[in-house]
């Protein structure tokens, strides 16, 4: 198994001054147009209005970017050599965020014991990004939830199994990420002891509190450290949860049967209360079972009760052929993406319409596949989805995975020789970074290199007020059009300088829809 997205294939097989800028938009490569230089000072440059993210004017925001996680010891991306080349280069291809992760192993060394020190080097990291106008996500990441398990995320305390030693010696256990998942007993009863399902009862630590509450106190301290951190727009509750020993048993078009959905819920709903109560400004992400959601299948997660924004984080590696050995020239891609990975998209669209969550698309790629790269891009524009690509950089402890990163090693100067050119093509795509409005429909083909973007000037918080007097912004990057570009253009007028990357819009006072497209200047 060698990705990240060969989990699906398995799932499958076995079911069947700058943050102004990012919110005004510069990526680093220009100057802001003085609308929203007040929104750079507030902690969090992002609300949520339903199944939007919006900043401060009403506007909505679109998300484009990519993850950072160091899952090995000492858990610090810094450490692995990212730094300001790094983020330097991630907001020049106009990309806007960054979901960085933290590991509870790192964090938390006994229970009740947080390392500073830890928690000092990501908040470094966290505004290096949030200065070049990147805006943050905080992940708490896990996979595999243990190195027990040949993966990492919660502490060696926090880690409650039956096993005799190490289950990774184990049958079963043995075969690293993402196989354990679906073979490994004791990361299942891992799960169902936090949790508190399939019959087990949630376990205790030292200190007599349970695993969820010690979790919930983790993020408590992290919602300290960052709630005055302008930029960082939001927390990641817990990366890809499983639903324990009902894993195989979930794998169904119904999904879990059980209690499962209500018990994660319920965790999910304790994490809120503790950030809540520290932070109250900050969306609060959560996600449903990996196993399932991941490949098609829906959730039965509920609503969240909460002060702030609550927003669906979700994946979608539901049509790996490109990774799991079939040549991506039979096309397959092509047959499995409108059917499984846009079911993923259904489905959190029907999960935001029932409750209003704001979606945002955390992992997609894990791949050298650039075709299925771009066809997911594409999808996600079809379905008007922000997104953070699957990685900068990754390695696994089970394994190394050199085919996820865009760049080789983040040790490495992010030069077009250590950069994958192919992925950089497919993922540096014209975008409506901000849209004084509600968008409608964008698309790009990256045969023709033609974008097109509809929208209206309504605020999308449903209230009838129009944004006509403030400006949209559509990112154009000059690596699809080097020569420069035209565009036509109904609706607004261009406040911006010919070819500028950064192309600004001032809708009319019309009712009717601003209508764009961009094309390739013929040299």
């Amino acid at each position: 198994m060698r990705s990240k997205a060969c989990r699906i294939g398995l799932w499958a097989a076995l079911a069947g001054a700058c943050m102004a800028m990012a919110i005004a938009g510069c990526g680093g490569t220009g100057g802001g147009d003085g609308e929203s230089g007040a929104l750079a000072r507030q902690a969090s440059p992002l609300q949520q209005s339903g199944r939007w993210l919006v900043d401060a004017d009403g506007r909505v925001v679109i998300l484009h970017g990519v993850n950072m996680v160091a899952k090995r010891a000492p858990y610090r991306p810094s450490a692995l050599g990212f730094g300001a080349d790094d983020a330097d280069a991630i907001a020049a291809m106009g990309f806007n965020t960054v979901r960085l992760g933290l590991i509870h192993k790192a964090l938390v060394p006994a229970p009740g014991q947080y390392d500073a020190a830890y928690l000092d080097d990501i908040q470094r990291t966290a505004e290096m990004l949030t200065a070049r106008g990147l805006l943050v996500l905080l992940d708490f990441h896990q996979d595999l939830y243990n190195e027990r398990y040949q993966g990492e995320g919660f502490a060696d305390w926090a880690t409650v199994d039956s096993a005799d030693g190490a289950p990774s010696d184990a049958a079963g256990c043995d075969q690293g990420f993402p196989t354990n998942i679906f073979t490994c007993r004791h990361l299942w009863e891992a799960f169902d002891n936090l949790f508190g399902i399939n019959g087990a009862v949630q376990a205790l630590s030292s200190r007599g509190l349970t695993l969820q509450q010690e979790f919930a106190d983790a993020w408590r301290v992290v919602a300290r450290r960052f709630r005055d951190t302008p930029g960082v727009f939001g927390y990641n509750l817990l990366n890809e949860p499983y639903p324990g020993s009902a894993t195989l048993a979930c794998l169904n078009p119904l999904g879990c049967l059980g209690d499962q959905d209500a018990a994660l819920t319920a965790f999910h709903q304790q994490l809120v209360d503790a950030i809540a109560a520290i932070d109250p400004d900050k969306i609060l992400f959560y996600e449903p079972y990996a196993t399932n959601f991941n490949a098609g299948f829906p959730t039965a997660h509920g609503d969240l009760a909460t002060v702030a924004g609550v927003g669906l984080s979700f994946h979608n590696y539901a049509c790996p052929f490109g990774i799991v050995g079939i040549p991506p020239e039979l096309g397959l891609g092509g047959l499995c993406g409108p059917l499984f990975e846009q079911s993923v998209f259904d489905n959190a669209e029907a999960q935001s319409q029932r409750y209003g969550h704001a979606l945002l698309l955390t992992e997609f790629g894990a791949t050298d596949d650039a075709d299925a790269i771009d066809r997911m891009a594409d999808l996600a524009d079809a379905n008007r989805v922000s997104w953070q690509y699957w990685a900068w950089w990754n390695e696994d402890v089970c394994c190394e995975r050199p085919e996820e990163g865009i760049i080789d090693h983040p040790a490495n100067p992010p030069s077009p020789e250590h950069l994958d050119a192919a992925k950089l093509d497919a993922l540096v795509r014209p975008y409506p970074r901000v849209v004084a409005g509600t968008p409608l429909s964008w698309s790009f083909d990256a045969q023709t290199r033609e974008f097109r973007l509809r929208y209206t000037s309504e605020a999308a918080d449903g209230s009838g007020r129009r944004l006509a007097d403030l400006t949209t912004e559509v990112w154009v990057p000059r690596r699809q059009y080097p020569d420069g570009y035209t565009i036509s253009l109904s609706g607004a007028r261009v406040v911006s300088g010919a070819d500028d990357e950064r192309l600004l819009l001032q809708a009319s006072a019309a009712d009717a829809p601003v209508e764009l497209s961009i094309a390739p200047r013929t040299p």
